[in-house]
């Protein structure tokens, strides 16, 4: 049977091997293997393989008996910076094609980050570790949470903050978005709003999404703003129930995402991270 959530699984074992407070790095090596099998469309992930010409990544990727990647595990806690400017990931280097650097929280592709050197001195994602166990376990629940956000699987996002108020052709044509305006502005108030008409995504002349605030409506990820390009993908198509549902679904994932990026912040004490 599937796993519909493998990282979420993934991180529920860190966090129960961390808590018997004698895990080694060999103690995760099963949960990184049920990992890499689960993201990967028929790979199958082989702990401690036989040696190869150049040494003994610790797990051989294969597809179908071909072997399509190796990665090298290191313990949590590890410096990645300093594993790769060993001798070792020299070798490694030197003669995989396809290699993961890991220290089970942070996943790297030192042949990919030396092909984007350029950008990633600009913006490289980091996950930054705590030798906090206590402040881990936070952090990781936290994780978690986002993790079933973006999947869209958060019970969370059934409870929706917007609604979808006209009916009409549900094609989408120029999407704008206006934001709430003051009484004197406009016949159209919500007492809820204190007197405000809310935010609306328009996807046509007439019909919008209501209830978005601004912030919302302007988070982006990855460089995009979601809810504009998601809209945006879909010009000249008509919207169907579903594709309605899971656009306000959408709007309560990523306000839900701003409330978990702020309550990160708070736990964390001071930066540097400690």
């Amino acid at each position: 049977m599937t796993n519909p959530n493998p990282f979420r699984t993934y991180l529920r074992e860190l966090q129960k091997n961390l808590s018997t407070g004698s895990a080694t790095e060999h103690t995760h090596r099963s949960a990184l293997q049920a990992l890499l099998e689960a993201v990967g469309d028929g790979v199958q992930a082989i702990n401690e393989p036989q040696r190869v010409e150049c040494g003994a990544p610790d797990y051989i990727l294969t597809r179908a008996g071909t072997p399509i990647g190796y990665v090298e595990a290191k313990d949590i806690g590890t410096s990645l910076d300093a594993a790769e400017r060993s001798e070792q990931l020299g070798r490694y280097r030197a003669s995989l094609n396809s290699l993961i650097l890991t220290d089970y929280l942070e996943f790297r592709s030192p042949t990919y980050r030396e092909r984007y050197a350029e950008f990633l001195k600009i913006d490289f994602p980091r996950l930054p570790l705590t030798s906090d166990r206590a402040l881990f376990k936070a952090l990781a629940g936290k994780g978690e949470e986002l993790v079933a956000l973006h999947l869209m699987e958060s019970p969370l996002l059934n409870q929706l903050i917007t609604s979808f108020p006209v009916s009409g052709s549900n094609e989408v044509g120029r999407v704008r978005y206006t934001e709430p305006r003051r009484k004197e502005e406009t016949s159209e108030v919500s007492e809820d709003l204190g007197g405000l008409t809310p935010g609306r995504v328009y996807i046509n002349k007439t019909q919008y999404f209501e209830g978005i605030e601004p912030n919302v409506w302007a988070f982006q990820i990855g460089g995009y703003q979601v809810l504009h390009k998601w809209l945006k993908d879909r010009r000249g198509r008509k919207l169907s129930f579903d594709d309605l549902f899971h656009y306000q679904k959408i709007v309560v994932a990523l306000k839900e995402t701003m409330r978990l990026m702020e309550e990160i912040d708070e736990l964390i004490p001071a930066w540097p991270i400690e």
